[in-house]
């Protein structure tokens, strides 16, 4: 790397930072919270009650819309979480 004031230094890998942003404005034009921002994600979706459901009744969001830590690992737990969330409000138990 070499800075503004021409000093260089040897560098074998650098991480970039990047916010995540929704793809679509649906979820909030269906009315749906948003969290606050936080680094890693600028319009993730609020998920007030239980994991995975939204503030608009019947909206359910997983994975990177969450604003949780984008991951492989985390995506695959939050489909699930809320996967469960929707059956337990299908019958009823929630």
């Amino acid at each position: 790397m070499v800075f503004a004031d021409g000093t260089e230094r040897p560098c074998g890998g650098l991480l970039v930072p990047v916010t995540l942003h929704q793809r679509t404005g649906l979820a909030a034009q269906l009315g749906a919270a948003l969290a606050a921002p936080t680094p890693l994600t600028a319009e993730g979706l609020a998920t007030p009650k239980m994991p995975g459901e939204t503030s608009v009744r019947g909206l359910f969001v997983a994975g990177d819309a969450t604003g949780q830590m984008p991951s492989v690992a985390n995506v695959i737990a939050s489909g699930s979480t809320t996967a469960s969330a929707i059956v337990g409000r299908l019958t009823g138990a929630t």
